[in-house]
């Protein structure tokens, strides 16, 4: 390859390189930022959520009964 060639590419790689680095440094700190601030909320609504969770377990049939249910229609006793 042509010395002139080849010293523009590096030049040119290394504008980008510079370039680059900064906008990758930017983007990961904003999706960094964006999973904390999910995790916050999540932590100040914990118990809104858990309650939820509670709720439909104390509403929802137990495993024995669900069993029970499963083996009479198949015919078993």
């Amino acid at each position: 390859m042509n010395p002139v060639v080849t010293d523009q590419v590096t030049l040119f790689l290394a504008l980008i390189e510079q370039t680059g680095t900064w906008a990758l440094r930017v983007g990961f700190t904003l999706a960094v930022v964006i999973i904390v601030l999910a995790g916050v909320f999540i932590w100040h609504r914990r118990q809104q959520f858990l309650d939820a969770i509670q709720m439909l377990k104390m509403t929802s049939l137990s495993s024995e009964t669900i069993v029970r249910r499963k083996s009479s229609l198949f015919g078993a006793a």
